[in-house]
């Protein structure tokens, strides 16, 4: 029987340790050798008691500490500077820390006493007995455990300085493999725990060696805390390279636009020609050539000037000879456009007759002696009959068949710029996203309960581009022109001062209010639907007060199941993003995690996808709203209509231009998360994490666009991102990577705010909108979060 034990007990040791051997192999390739070692060291510690109970002793005491300065920085979080922040909050974590450490205090021992001495002593031990909630306190709180004070206030200020201090420094990404900071940080601890061991050993120790070992406990464990706290100076974050700065690029791109006309002569354009301000800030170089026979006479080179190129234009075969035009530089647009109608430079869109003659073969041979190789082309025709324009599909590899009529541009060089920067689809694609554009509603508590026009911030010099690095006296330049940005080591500052106190975000709020009651009586349907299509309606005072307002839209065509599905992905811009759940405990001094505790900032960028299936008639299928980091996917019919369908949801629905083709969307307070529902207040909650709170979404406060589709100053409410490449890449301020918006640093490691977005361009949303991380499902009458994957 002792045999079969022993047989059994070696058994069971040869297969841990061949199934361990395996797992240190996976884990060694997983993740590296370190993983192997800290692993390797925790299952020889947790073998020690000591180890467990030391060990469970100091987490105590970092989550005592933690929840006590959670405490604190929810009365006096960010009142005062970083650095005194900082200060403060090691002095309060350390303080709470050492009281845990410390414990209560032992009862010394006595020496042995008689009977009647023992006798005396109960009795009088029963008189003077503490209450049973302090015996339990004592029991139950460091009884048996009990550290020195000069132990437990090291140790608790070495924990202190280590979660406050160097953890930002330790987690913050580094683009060399640098473990400077690890071994500081391990040197400080250990040298903290060493002294600790020769402090509580120093009275074993022989006469001769107490005063040695007691100066050592005191003298090394204050010097590991030194080296701890000088982590961050130590260690430097890292700084944009002077030669990075010197690279820096714009994001304008230029773009080359070749025009070759049949020869018309056509009246010449006006002095002043108007252009659509959504194509402002493009830097367009306009050739012009007149087609003979199958060879091209150039009348006009690489001009900027707009009314030159329509001149020129205008005089047909009279304009005299130019050289031919310069190659396209590396890294610009171009684009050839070939007016076979002869169109004229100003398009009369009332005027326009269909026109005949399809030499599809004449005009290939134009273009190659126009040496266009494999430039994007698009053919113009003044026609709207698909049968012709169908005879002219693939003429081109690249480029299209584009009619006058669907276009419905003004000008030549209008539409020869929207061709280039934008794509093909556009003008189409905007109009149904204004059509579903969504009905956005803001809570009542809503600092700026208004999406503000990127444009209008542009040109008030509410943005600057500053330099980053430390937060004394950045390097900014007021920026008017998108096209005047750069990338590289910088981050755009908006000027919150229409917006920086109480009194002025109530008369926002005040006139958001009364905007939207002002236009109650404009009818949306006489609006018309695309930007230019109609003179803004006579709206109040209040709106010549109050920022320009627009939404922008990106849409995306895809194919699912055989159906044609059109993704309009909607984003809107907000001017900050000061989120108060947990009483902004998470963003005071020693917890700002960017992107993990904290995520109050400056500048915020939000919105939602509407999925339309335009396979037959258009319709919306589904929504996407963005939460947070989720992208969650309703339903049309089966989750959002029933909803909506409530009287309590009626009214919105009721006073908004085809309200009920178009989404509801209700924005949380600070935090700007989109909901289809509202939450008047209370414990409102997250829906795809619903133990995490979330901030009051009442929809109280009402977008104009809602009513009508005529934002302020500008002709409409949804505005196309712009882009370049016929749309397939961002442009201007959509193509500057910086953040948009400061941050209130110091050292490079700690800061009172959490880190701004980006422009859409860079976010995974704008690149990808068909993707969502979860969908609603409905479970017994309430919808739930289904965390999976999913597309459409």
């Amino acid at each position: 029987m002792e045999r079969t034990l022993v047989i059994g007990r070696w058994t069971a040791v040869v297969l841990v340790l061949a199934a361990g051997f395996a797992g240190v192999c996976a884990l060694h390739e997983a993740l590296g050798q370190r993983a192997v070692v800290v692993a390797a060291a925790l299952v020889v510690l947790t073998a020690f008691v000591k180890f467990n109970e030391i060990a469970g002793r100091l987490l105590g005491a970092a989550v005592v500490g933690t929840l006590v300065l959670l405490g604190f920085n929810t009365r006096w979080g960010n009142e005062r500077s970083i650095e005194v922040g900082l200060v403060l909050a090691v002095v309060v974590l350390a303080s709470a820390a050492a009281w845990y450490l410390h414990g209560t205090t032992p009862t010394k021992p006595t020496k042995p006493a008689t009977r009647d001495e023992e006798a005396t002593r109960d009795e009088e031990a029963h008189r003077t007995r503490e209450p049973a909630y302090k015996r339990m306190w004592h029991w139950a709180i460091g009884r048996g455990a009990q550290w020195h004070w000069w132990s437990a206030g090291q140790v608790a200020f070495a924990l202190a300085v280590l979660l406050i201090i160097d953890v930002p420094v330790l987690i913050t990404p580094r683009d060399d493999e640098s473990a400077t900071a690890v071994v500081l940080v391990v040197s400080g601890a250990l040298a903290v725990v060493i002294g600790q061991v020769v402090w509580c050993l120093y009275k074993q120790a022989s006469p001769r060696w107490q005063l040695p070992a007691a100066v050592f406990g005191v003298v090394v464990p204050v010097a590991g805390v030194v080296v701890l706290g000088l982590v961050p100076i130590l260690v430097e974050p890292e700084k944009v390279d002077p030669k990075e700065i010197a690279a820096r690029e714009g994001v304008d791109v230029d773009v080359h636009i070749r025009i070759i006309t049949t020869g018309r002569k056509h009246a010449p354009p006006p002095d002043v020609v108007e252009q659509d301000p959504d194509l402002n800030g493009f830097t367009a170089h306009y050739s012009v050539g007149v087609a003979e026979g199958t060879r091209v006479r150039w009348t006009l080179t690489d001009t900027t000037d707009r009314r030159e190129a329509l001149r020129v234009l205008a005089l047909g075969a009279e304009a005299g000879r130019e050289p031919r035009p310069r190659p396209v530089p590396d890294g610009d647009d171009s684009l050839l456009v070939l007016l076979v109608d002869g169109s004229a430079p100003m398009v009369d869109l009332a005027q326009l007759d269909e026109r005949t003659g399809d030499d599809v073969e004449r005009w290939r041979s134009v273009r190659r002696a126009a040496g266009a190789g494999d430039l994007p082309t698009y053919v113009v025709l003044e026609t709207d009959r698909a049968e012709r324009l169908g005879r002219w599909e693939g003429f081109s590899s690249k480029g299209g068949v584009a009619s006058l009529q669907r276009l419905k541009r003004p000008n030549v060089t209008e539409l020869a710029l929207a061709l280039a920067v934008r794509a093909p689809t556009t003008t189409a694609d905007l109009s149904l996203a204004i059509k579903y554009r969504p009905i956005l509603l803001f809570d009542s508590a809503e600092r700026v309960p208004r999406p503000l026009s990127i444009d209008w911030l542009f040109a008030s010099g509410k943005l600057s581009q500053c330099s980053d690095g430390e937060r004394s006296e950045p390097d900014c330049e007021r920026v008017t022109d998108p096209a005047k940005l750069f990338n590289g080591g910088t981050h755009l500052q908006v000027d919150q001062s229409g917006w920086d106190t109480p009194g002025k975000q109530k008369t926002l709020q005040k006139l958001v209010e009364d905007e939207f009651e002002a236009v109650g009586g404009v009818a949306g349907s006489e609006q018309g639907t695309l930007p230019g299509a109609a003179q803004p309606p006579e709206l109040p005072n209040a709106s010549a007060q109050l920022p320009d307002t627009a939404i922008y839209v990106n849409a995306v065509s895809a194919t699912s199941k055989g159906r044609d599905l059109l993704y309009l992905d909607y984003w809107w811009f907000l001017p900050d993003n000061p989120v108060d759940v947990g009483g902004g405990a998470f963003c005071g001094p020693g917890m700002v995690i960017p992107g993990i505790t904290c995520h109050n900032h400056e500048s915020d960028w939000e919105g939602l996808t509407v999925v339309l299936d335009r396979t037959k008639e258009p319709f919306v299928a589904s929504v996407h709203y963005a939460q947070h980091s989720k992208v969650v996917r309703y339903r049309w019919e089966e989750d959002l209509r029933p909803m909506w369908d409530k009287p309590e949801y009626a009214g919105y629905i009721a006073e908004s231009e085809d309200g009920e083709l178009r989404p509801l969307a209700f924005v949380a307070d600070g935090t700007h998360a989109t909901y289809p529902d509202r939450c008047r207040g209370g414990a409102c909650k997250q829906f795809p994490d619903p133990d995490l709170g979330e901030g009051r979404h009442n929809g109280a406060l009402r977008w104009i666009g809602n009513r009508i589709n005529v934002c302020g100053r500008s002709s409409s409410c949804v505005h196309r991102f712009p882009t370049r490449a016929e749309g397939r890449q961002p442009a201007q301020w959509n193509a500057f990577t910086g953040p948009w918006g400061a941050r209130d640093c110091a050292l490079g490691y700690y800061c009172k705010s959490g880190t701004p977005p980006s422009a859409p361009a860079t976010q995974p949303r704008y690149r990808n909108p068909v993707d969502c991380h979860g969908w609603a499902e409905p479970v017994n009458g309430r919808l739930k979060y289904e965390r999976e994957a999913c597309t459409g």
